[in-house]
C-alpha cells in the first residue's frame, strides 16, 4: 500500500503493517509473529487495533502486559478472523481477555462456540465523545494503563474472572482527551488548553468521583506522534503544575509516546484513579518494551542550594565613565533594532532565519545587562550566536588584562586598548572555530575591522573596512553553516544576498561609531 498522509519514510513500502510487526519480533526474541492461522503460540491477553498508533500495540508484548496483539491496517481494526487465529492458536488453561467491539466480539463468539474460555474488556476513556456519538466512547492512550494493571495481574496466576475485573475497574475508572494542533479551535495557549482538559477529565457531569480532590491518581501525558521531546516536557510540567492547584495527587507520572496517530501534532492527557492494588500492578515489572518506568510523585523541595558566595577577583579596569558607556549600548540597540528585519530577511534566504532575532535579543540583555554593568553568561552567550559570545567573552578578558597595565584611564587610551584586546579576542575565537576570512561568515567583516583598527586605531576607517568585507560576502559561496546548502542562484537573488551574521557585525559597529562621534575626547 502507498500510504499519502504527509512525507514519510514507508511511501514505499508494499505492507508497512507486516514490516512494522517483523520488527518487533526482530528487536525481541520472545515474541512470535503468527503470520497464518496455523500458527502456534500460548495466548493469555490479546489486545490490538488499527496500526498508525505505534507503539501500540506491539510494543506492549511481554511479561507482564500483552501476550498476543492483533494488527489491522492503518487505522483500521483488525479483522475478526486475525483475532480468532490468536485466540485458537494455543489453549490457555485459564482462559483469554481481549478488547475492542465488533471484530474481536465476533471472533470471541466464534472463540466461545469452540469451547473457549473467553472475557472482553470493552476500553472507552475518550471523554470528548462520551454520549455524543452513537458509536459510544473511543479508546485513547488509556488503553495501555488496562494493557498494564491486566497484564500484571494476569502474570501473577489470576484467574480469568478477576483479570477481567480488574481491567474493567481500571477501564471505567479513567478519562483521556486529546488536543491537536491540526484541528481547528481545539487549541489555544498552553495554559488554557491544559485548563480546558482537565475542566473535561474533571467536570461534575462526568461523575467522576474517582478523580475527586485529594485522591490518588496516574498521569499519562501521551504523545500523539508530532511532537518533540522538549514540547512533552513542558506540556508534561504544566499538567502536573494544574493538577496540584485542583487538589489532585499525581502519585504516579507517565510523559512519552504510547500511543500515537501517526504523526498528529497533539497529545493526549489521561487520568486513572489509584487504589493500593492498582498502584502495585502499574509497578510490578514487565518486559514489554514500549513500558516506561512509571514515576512517583513524592513531594520534594525542587529549590536549588544557594551557592557559597565567593571573594570577587582582583581585575584591572578601564575607567570610562558611565555615561560613555550607556551611549555606547544605548547606540548598538538601536543600529541594531534598525538593521534586524534586513538581517532577518536575508538569513531566512541564506540561513535559518534566526539571525536577526538573536543579535536583536543579545544586546537586548545588554541593555538590561548594563544598569549594574553585570553581564551574565546568560544575557549574553544563550542569546548571541555562540561564536559572537566567544568573542565578546575573549574581548572582556583581555581588557581586563591590559586595561590598566599599559595605558592611563583615559578615553585617549580607549582606542589603543581596544585594538589590542579586540586583536586577542579574534585569536581566541579561531580556536573555537575554522570560519575565516572568505567563508562568507561573520569573519569576513570582523577581520578587516580588527586588522585595520590594530594598524590606525582610527575606528571610522575600521568600521569602513567591515562594511567592505560584509558587502564582498554577496559574491561568495559559504563553506560553513546552513547556508553552504543553499543554492547559488538563491544567495545571488537581488543581485547578490550578504551574509547576515556578517551585517550584524557591522550593525555593532556602526552603532558604536554614532556613540564614539558624540563623545568628546577628554571624558
Amino acid at each position: 500500500m502507498c500510504l499519502c498522509l504527509g512525507k514519510h519514510f514507508i511511501n514505499e513500502v508494499a505492507d508497512p503493517v507486516q514490516c512494522s510487526l517483523r520488527s518487533s519480533v526482530q528487536s525481541d526474541p520472545s515474541v512470535r509473529l503468527i503470520a497464518e492461522e496455523n500458527a502456534s503460540n500460548k495466548v493469555l491477553l490479546l489486545s490490538g487495533g488499527g496500526s498508525g498508533h505505534e507503539p501500540a500495540h506491539s510494543g506492549y508484548l511481554g511479561d507482564g502486559m500483552l501476550d498476543i496483539v492483533a494488527a489491522g491496517n492503518i487505522f483500521a481494526s483488525p479483522f475478526s478472523r486475525q483475532v480468532l487465529a490468536g485466540l485458537t492458536a494455543v489453549e490457555a488453561h485459564r482462559g483469554y481477555v481481549t478488547g475492542d467491539k465488533l471484530n474481536f466480539g465476533l471472533a470471541a463468539q466464534k472463540a466461545r462456540m469452540k469451547g473457549l474460555k473467553v472475557d472482553l474488556v470493552y476500553v472507552g476513556d475518550d471523554v470528548l465523545v462520551k454520549g455524543k456519538s452513537a458509536v459510544g466512547q473511543r479508546g485513547l492512550a488509556g488503553v495501555v494503563f488496562v494493557h498494564k494493571v491486566a497484564g500484571a495481574l494476569a502474570s501473577q496466576g489470576a484467574e480469568l474472572k478477576a483479570v477481567a475485573e480488574v481491567a474493567r475497574k481500571a477501564s471505567h475508572q479513567m478519562a483521556s482527551a486529546a488536543a491537536s494542533l491540526d484541528r481547528r479551535g481545539n487549541v489555544g495557549p498552553l495554559v488554557e488548553t491544559v485548563a480546558n482538559i482537565l475542566d473535561m477529565l474533571l467536570g461534575p457531569n462526568l461523575d467522576a468521583w474517582y478523580l475527586s480532590p485529594g485522591r490518588p491518581v496516574a498521569v499519562m501525558v501521551n504523545n500523539l506522534g508530532g511532537l518533540s521531546v522538549l514540547e512533552i516536557s513542558v506540556i508534561a510540567e504544566e499538567v502536573l503544575s494544574q493538577l496540584q492547584a485542583r487538589g489532585l495527587v499525581a502519585q504516579r507520572s507517565m510523559f512519552g509516546t504510547f500511543v500515537t496517530s501517526l504523526d498528529s501534532p497533539g497529545f493526549s492527557l489521561t487520568l486513572l484513579g489509584l487504589n493500593q492494588e492498582s498502584v502495585q500492578l502499574l509497578d510490578a515489572p514487565t518486559t514489554a518494551p514500549a513500558w516506561p518506568r512509571a514515576i512517583s510523585s513524592p513531594k520534594i523541595d525542587t529549590t536549588l542550594p544557594q551557592r557559597p558566595v565567593h571573594e570577587a577577583r582582583q581585575t584591572a579596569v578601564v575607567a570610562v565613565s558611565y555615561s560613555v558607556v550607556m551611549n555606547i549600548i544605548g547606540s548598538i540597540h538601536k543600529a541594531v533594532k534598525e538593521d534586524e528585519p534586513r538581517i532577518t530577511e536575508y538569513d531566512t534566504i541564506a540561513g535559518d532565519g534566526d539571525c536577526g532575532e538573536t543579535l536583536i535579543n543579545g544586546v537586548n540583555g545588554l541593555v538590561q545587562a548594563s544598569a549594574s554593568f553585570q553581564g551574565s553568561e546568560l544575557d549574553l552567550a544563550s542569546v548571541f550566536r555562540a561564536i559572537y559570545a566567544i568573542y565578546l567573552n575573549a574581548l572582556a578578558l583581555f581588557l581586563e588584562q591590559i586595561g590598566c597595565n599599559q595605558f592611563q584611564n583615559t578615553l585617549k587610551a580607549l582606542p589603543l586598548i581596544i585594538s589590542d584586546a579586540a586583536s586577542e579576542a579574534l585569536d581566541e575565537l579561531c580556536k573555537y572555530t575554522t570560519a575565516r576570512e572568505g567563508h562568507r561568515a561573520l569573519m569576513d567583516a570582523l577581520i578587516p575591522f580588527i586588522s585595520t583598527f590594530g594598524q590606525t586605531q582610527d575606528f571610522p576607517a575600521a568600521f569602513q573596512a567591515a562594511v567592505k568585507g560584509a558587502e564582498r560576502t554577496r559574491d561568495m559561496q559559504a563553506v560553513l553553516g546552513k547556508a553552504s546548502y543553499v543554492g547559488k542562484e538563491l544567495l545571488n537573488e537581488k543581485g547578490g544576498i550578504p551574509d547576515p551574521e556578517a551585517l550584524g557585525v557591522v550593525s555593532i559597529l556602526r552603532g558604536m561609531q554614532v556613540a564614539l562621534s558624540m563623545t568628546k575626547p577628554d571624558m
